[in-house]
């Protein structure tokens, strides 16, 4: 058999290249994986149709689903530094939702999975430069992370349109200025401050630069916001 079924508790649905990174915990290995395609334009995001259930309905955080997953992934697609990553099988595919679940309860049966490491890959800048990646042991490309002091900031850019930051402390150290791909946070109308959240770390598939001139950077993305505060 040339696949397999996950059952995937899904954490992320957030945007990318007008597609979207999915990612979740195996409830068959309790590990974090992320939710791959086989389309390369897109760094082999999801599409609309892939998280499509049966009535219609898309999958969202916290739904518990069943998907048939491939095997193996192929060399041209596989990733040196995304190792959570697994393909799903566009040729038996059919996405069940099994049930959902809340935050909460994920921190109390995952609590290994969380604030695994002393810093947010590797330091407490916003990016990793292409040429430390080799540092990040083991290698991996997602965390989940339990902060305090969240702030969500709205900024103007250039263009006049906006982008929204996160700042945050997590054990003890001050992180600031991460770039947010949770599509909840894209439009705020002002700050928002949180007590207490769960993040959703994700490194992208590739560095990225600028210019010729600077060296290419993995820029840290807050993929999911769980807010905490009550």
């Amino acid at each position: 058999m040339r696949h397999r079924k996950e059952t995937i508790i899904i954490l992320t649905v957030s945007a990318k290249y007008n597609k979207y990174c999915v990612s979740g915990i195996s409830k068959s290995n309790n590990k974090i994986v992320r939710i791959i395609s086989e389309d390369e334009q897109s760094k082999y995001a999801l599409s609309t149709n892939d998280l499509k259930y049966k009535d219609d309905s898309h999958v969202k955080p916290l739904d518990i689903i069943e998907i048939p997953v491939k095997n193996n992934i192929p060399v041209h697609i596989n990733s040196h530094i995304q190792t959570e990553n697994i393909l799903i099988d566009n040729n038996n595919y059919s996405i069940n939702k099994i049930g959902t679940t809340n935050i909460y309860e994920v921190i109390k049966t995952y609590k290994h999975l969380f604030n695994q490491y002393e810093y947010v890959f590797g330091n407490i800048e916003y990016y990793i430069p292409e040429s430390n990646i080799k540092h990040i042991i083991p290698k991996h490309s997602l965390e989940l992370i339990q902060v305090s002091n969240v702030k969500i900031i709205k900024i103007t850019k250039d263009d006049n349109t906006f982008k929204s930051k996160a700042c945050f402390i997590y054990k003890n150290k001050c992180y600031n200025m991460f770039s947010i791909t949770d599509n909840n946070y894209f439009n705020i109308s002002e700050d928002i401050n949180m007590k207490s959240a769960v993040l959703v770390v994700s490194l992208p598939y590739s560095p990225y630069s600028y210019s010729n001139k600077s060296e290419p950077k993995y820029y840290k993305l807050i993929a999911k916001i769980f807010d905490l505060t009550e």
